[in-house]
């Protein structure tokens, strides 16, 4: 089963050129700008695949990310940045994040390699059936 894919950012041409590229690629895709709205979602939509810029008009993609991974930690989370700052990775791990990307992404190759991963991770938890107690 392919996991529905929330991507979260500022920028429309990253919007554009990744829902594109993961659209093409079999999955389902929904884009958006608003930080807030995004949230929203991840709690209504099922989106188990979160991508997201670290750096969000109105919030921090930190601060994203933590809110996140409250409210459903196994939610699969690929942060973005346009800046290679060991910092950044290392908070965004701290976080919980599952991945890094810096943009431009010039290999969508390496897109689609990193959604793959965490697609057949959450299908390798859902097929285990835990125990709700």
């Amino acid at each position: 089963m392919r996991s529905k894919i929330l991507i979260v950012d500022n920028d429309e041409d990253v919007l554009n050129s990744l829902r594109e590229h993961l659209t093409n690629e079999g999955y389902y895709v929904k884009t958006e700008k608003d930080p807030f709205t995004a949230l929203k979602l991840i709690k209504t939509g099922g989106f188990f695949i979160v991508m997201v810029d670290i750096n969000l008009d109105g919030m921090n993609g930190i601060e994203f990310l933590k809110r996140i991974k409250n409210y459903i930690v196994t939610t699969q989370v690929i942060m973005l940045s346009k800046k290679r700052r060991l910092n950044y990775l290392i908070d965004s791990i701290e976080a919980g994040a599952d991945d890094y990307l810096v943009k431009p992404i010039e290999e969508m190759s390496v897109v689609k390699n990193i959604v793959d991963v965490a697609n057949e991770k959450l299908n390798r938890w859902r097929s285990l059936n835990f125990d709700q107690n």
